[in-house]
């Protein structure tokens, strides 16, 4: 009896085996990387380069020097892509942009950052946002 019940193991763990296999096949043909189109790509050079000038410190030149801010996208954003950042208040007002000379609306791709800041005795949010396109 007990050597009949090892023989149906073995032939369970080989067929749900074979169903495993067989998913991931099915799953595999119906599978496109994002990574292969342009869109995921250029979605990941606009929200990396935000969390890169997040992580490093430079928001603090949002407000007192904005060049630096600027100097710091052109050697991050890879030279086929122009880009253009705007900062706007709560009201959406633009405090600053900028823009490159090779930036084109069409093909843009923007990511938004929602800042909270302290600016005397109130408490405001600031929007930044970056967008880049290649022509």
């Amino acid at each position: 009896m007990e050597k009949y019940r090892a023989q149906a193991r073995i032939i369970e763990a080989l067929l749900a085996s074979l169903i495993l296999i067989s998913a991931t096949i099915i799953a595999y043909q119906y599978y496109t990387p994002e990574a292969n189109s342009s869109l995921g790509n250029e979605q990941n050079i606009v929200s990396s380069t935000l969390g890169f000038i997040v992580e490093n410190g430079y928001l603090k030149y949002i407000f007192k020097n904005p060049t630096v801010l600027i100097k710091v996208l052109y050697s991050l954003v890879p030279k086929e892509y122009g880009f253009k950042i705007f900062l706007y208040n709560e009201s959406w007002a633009i405090i600053w942009s900028f823009q490159t000379a090779d930036f084109t609306n069409k093909n843009e791709v923007t990511s938004i950052l929602i800042l909270n800041g302290i600016n005397g005795n109130t408490t405001q949010f600031f929007i930044l946002i970056l967008a880049i396109s290649k022509e």
